[in-house]
């Protein structure tokens, strides 16, 4: 189980915190809570459904998936698969969080090699909404979160049998 965490103050004028929908910074907040201290955490819909928002009856996968992306297209975390199970890492961790006796992160690397990952760029052709770094394995979705890219976003990942 992590830790106490810091959220700095400073956090509440992010602009791409600040451009979260409510249950988006609610997620953000709890996934700074459950990460390690490494910044890592699982990044599966029913996991974090399941340690964030136990109790709620009316938010569903798909509801947490399209934040979860939101965030990841804000640049506030990183979505990486290895060995098949998904796993989201924050890039500025060590800028935010300094724990005093940090343990080694049980869960992969981030930057490790041959972590595949889907190629939104590919995926989108021309229209370049994502980017990934494959060399790496490491997943990074820019873009303008909107209904249409999430829902094109789910389509092609069921048409890839990414689910």
């Amino acid at each position: 189980m992590p830790r106490a965490r810091v959220l700095w103050p400073e956090h509440l004028h992010h602009p791409a915190v600040g451009h979260l929908s409510d249950l988006g910074y609610r997620i953000w907040v709890g996934l700074v809570q459950l990460a390690d201290d490494e910044g890592r955490a699982r990044g599966t819909t029913p996991w974090i459904r399941s340690m964030i928002l136990p109790y709620s009856t009316h938010t569903t996968n798909q509801h947490i998936e399209r934040n979860l992306l939101a965030i990841a297209a804000a640049g506030l975390i990183k979505i990486y698969e290895s060995e098949g199970e998904r796993f989201i890492y924050f890039p500025a961790w060590h800028k935010w969080q300094h724990p005093r006796f940090p343990t080694k992160s049980k869960l992969p690397d981030p930057l490790s090699y041959g972590s595949p990952t889907v190629d939104l760029r590919k995926a989108y052709g021309a229209r370049g909404v994502g980017e990934v770094r494959n060399k790496r394995g490491v997943g990074e979705v820019r873009g303008t979160a909107t209904d249409a890219f999430f829902s094109e976003l789910e389509r092609l990942k069921q048409e890839k049998g990414l689910h």
